[in-house]
């Protein structure tokens, strides 16, 4: 079974209190792997990290058209790739 880690401005780190949850299967309720429990220190850690790599990627400095671009070309890559990345999101959203 795997255990996750958080990734923080391009590194993995174990939680700091060593504390992981159970993620489990909306299919067949089986426990697939563990996610860690990230501190608050650790939550902030990565929402600065985030914020400071939107602000200093040059995204924000893009017109609407190269966004869209952009977009178009991210949509293709998934519709390339959908058999491999159909795999994982029914182990990461809640399903009734």
């Amino acid at each position: 079974m795997k255990n996750y880690e958080l990734f923080i401005n391009g590194i993995w780190h174990a939680p700091d209190s060593g504390r992981y949850f159970d993620c489990i299967s909306p299919y067949d309720a089986s426990i697939w792997a563990k996610c860690p429990i990230a501190s608050a220190a650790q939550v902030e850690d990565a929402v600065e990290s985030a914020s400071i790599a939107f602000d200093s990627s040059p995204w924000t400095d893009y017109l609407p058209a190269k966004r869209g671009e952009l977009l178009r070309e991210l949509g293709r890559l998934i519709e390339q790739h959908v058999d491999e990345l159909c795999k994982y999101p029914i182990f990461n959203t809640p399903h009734t």
